[in-house]
């Protein structure tokens, strides 16, 4: 199963930033809940919690985010994202 959240959070990754660049506060609200909860269930607490800033930034209808907030949550996901990757292809060249 974690896998599944791992291939999903690239594409929850992409769809905040597009929410992000047309300011569409909704759907960074509910994108960033949902990047949260996939961070929490890989045991990601530092990147739940940029996650969980992005979630408070769309429910506050924030037009000033920082400056490097998402692209340091998005260098959070594509580390472990490479990471789970790897350690899933090591298990089946094992098997």
């Amino acid at each position: 199963m974690k896998c599944c959240a791992v291939l999903e959070s690239p594409k929850q990754l992409s769809k905040l930033r597009q929410a992000v660049e047309a300011n569409d506060f909704e759907t960074i609200e509910r994108t960033a809940h949902g990047l949260k909860g996939e961070l929490k269930y890989l045991g990601l607490a530092e990147a739940a919690q940029k996650a969980s800033g992005f979630e408070r930034f769309g429910r506050e209808k924030c037009l000033q985010l920082p400056a490097d907030s998402l692209s340091n949550l998005e260098a959070d996901i594509i580390n472990v994202t490479g990471c789970m990757k790897q350690m899933l292809e090591d298990k089946r060249t094992l098997n």
